[in-house]
């Protein structure tokens, strides 16, 4: 489909039979020029965008809509973008003195001191020897009131902000024959006014998701070529990604914030995927991140795509099975993930994580507020399973997630992204060895990229995971107890303590640490041998004979010793002096 210009629009004979455009009273006020924070981003967004295109290969914007009536152009959708390129174009004629009488064709009829002020300006002469809002201020046909008109205010505004940043490039005129759209009759499109009146109606802005659906889908069609994906993309977020998160929406029936925190984490899966660090983007910047991530990279738009159908997938797969479960996908995530206690055929979840549905806490922002390299890692375990559904077997993934969430558990300084810090962003590691184990059910035993060998999970913990994982293959009859263990509270994943091929000792561990006075164990260990654990030259560290938290955490403390101290086979050996 070719592509137009607004002086093509405006000009004599132009194609589409059109004499003039005229913003009709139904539209809302010109809203790119207003202060508040949105609409000042997105001036900046777009007159980047224009000015990157003027001094390289030129910018292709969007489809423009109208319906054509007496030869006027009236805008169905572009407003906006029509309103700032005629202030551009009227910049550049002033500027450089052309006086092409077509910019008299662009006319505001939402107020009459909108429209007036714009015949005004096309008779306007600036002498350019201040800011342009308060040179036309002062001139004597600008009655004071006409501040009050947001789209006037609005306009002063743009003008200013053009005027600062377009002053350094000359033949403005002719280079802004590089700025280009789309553009379509409604009614070549067998449209009627019907929608023109559905998507006016409201009378209120476009909110931050739609803006954001637009430029999402501008991106895959403009920026990446691929038409067919857009549309896709298009009706997915219309229908059965809308129908996906509609269990999920806010107090005022509304999907945005839960769509855009989903594409926030799966932006951050991508930008470690791509070995950076989230320290060089800002998370918060929905069009940045479209800009740095997707644009012209199919394979992110692919996987983010991938993303949203798995959860479908979840979704349909278990209505299919059984009509009344109200929340398929809360149903997965716990047949896989418990909470507090052991339960059979799932791992309990590390406690940095607070929902066992994984995508519920991503899409109300939990995810995104605290551990969120935690919920990350959870989250990418399962999608690389269910993007790769017919190539694992359920019963291997359950034991390779186990892996995962033992590594996680006992990695607390390495799942990090700490660039300037001791450990470094371990996550593009950190994903490579998820991947791994999820795909193959192995550890790799280094992880490469860019040729470099990079540190991961916790090598203590990596080692003694490889173990279980051959001990469980030659000995599946011993899994259950093992994995029971794995799950204890003291033990969170981490059973060195207790000896995995100490088959016997299993249930005694749990028998002894969950039935009996911690006053009772601490004194027979103690009587039995020196079981403490020398932290410093002046601290070392005991057992409790409280059963709470601070109880709980010392007993921690013994079982999960810091880098390899020696005193922890003190602990070992009495834990296993029956052994």
């Amino acid at each position: 489909m070719e592509t137009t210009t607004l002086k093509n629009l405006i000009s004599e004979n132009n194609p589409y039979g059109i004499s003039g455009i005229t913003i009709p009273r139904i539209q809302r006020a010109y809203a790119q020029g207003r202060s508040d924070a949105h609409a000042v981003k997105t001036r900046e967004r777009f007159l980047s965008a224009i000015h990157a295109g003027l001094i390289n290969n030129g910018l292709t914007l969007d489809f423009i809509y109208g319906n054509i009536q007496n030869g006027q152009l009236i805008p169905l959708d572009g407003q906006q973008r029509l309103t700032t390129l005629w202030l551009l174009h009227w910049y550049a004629d002033k500027k450089e003195g052309i006086n092409d009488k077509r910019l008299a064709r662009f006319s505001y009829n939402t107020r009459y001191s909108a429209r007036d002020f714009l015949i005004k300006l096309v008779n306007y002469e600036p002498t350019w020897k201040t800011h342009l809002s308060d040179e036309i201020k002062n001139e004597g046909w600008f009655p004071m009131e006409w501040s009050n008109d947001p789209t006037v205010r609005g306009m002063l505004t743009m003008l200013d902000e053009i005027q600062k940043r377009f002053a350094d490039i000359n033949d403005l005129w002719n280079k802004l024959d590089k700025i280009n759209f789309y553009f379509r009759d409604i009614e070549e499109m067998k449209l009627t006014d019907d929608i023109y009146i559905k998507m006016n109606s409201r009378g209120k802005p476009l909110t931050d998701f739609e803006h954001f659906k637009a430029e999402l889908l501008k991106v895959m069609r403009s920026e990446n070529d691929d038409e067919a994906t857009a549309k896709r993309i298009g009706l997915k977020i219309d229908r059965e990604w809308t129908d996906l998160l509609w269990i999920y929406r806010d107090e005022y029936n509304l999907v945005d914030s839960g769509f855009l925190n989903f594409f926030h984490m799966i932006s951050l899966i991508l930008v470690y995927k791509s070995d950076r660090s989230s320290s060089e983007f800002d998370l918060e910047d929905d069009f940045s991140l479209l800009e740095r991530l997707y644009k012209n990279q199919p394979k992110n738009v692919v996987f983010f795509e991938q993303a949203f159908d798995c959860m479908v997938n979840i979704q349909n797969k278990e209505r299919r099975s059984n009509s009344l479960i109200l929340n398929p996908i809360d149903i997965f995530f716990n047949s896989y993930l418990s909470k507090d206690y052991h339960e059979h055929e799932k791992v309990v979840v590390s406690q940095q994580i607070t929902d066992l549905n994984i995508f519920k806490g991503v899409l109300t922002g939990a995810a995104l507020r605290k551990n969120t390299t935690y919920w990350l890692i959870m989250l990418y375990s399962f999608l690389i399973y269910l993007m790769n559904y017919d190539k694992i077997k359920e019963m291997d993934f359950r034991r390779r997630l186990r892996v995962v969430v033992n590594l996680l558990k006992n990695s607390r300084n390495e799942v990090v992204d700490t660039p300037n810090g001791d450990a470094g962003n371990r996550m593009p590691a950190n994903l490579r060895q998820v991947e791994n184990i999820i795909l193959s059910g192995e550890i790799a035993d280094s992880i490469m990229i860019d040729n470099d060998v990079r540190l991961n999970f916790n090598v203590i913990q990596m080692e003694e995971e490889r173990q279980k994982l051959q001990f469980t293959k030659e000995h599946p009859e011993h899994s259950a107890g093992l994995f029971q263990l794995e799950d204890h509270y003291l033990l969170q994943g981490r059973t060195d303590v207790v000896g995995y091929e100490n088959t016997h000792l299993y249930q005694r561990f749990i028998h002894v640490f969950d039935r009996c006075s911690r006053d009772i164990i601490d004194c027979a260990m103690l009587a039995t041998y020196d079981y403490s654990q020398r932290i410093n030259n002046w601290c070392i560290q005991l057992g409790s004979g409280n059963q709470d938290e601070i109880g709980n955490k010392a007993w921690y403390a013994l079982f999960h010793p810091t880098g390899k101290n020696p005193d922890f086979n003190k602990t070992k050996k009495i834990i296993t002096f029956s052994a």
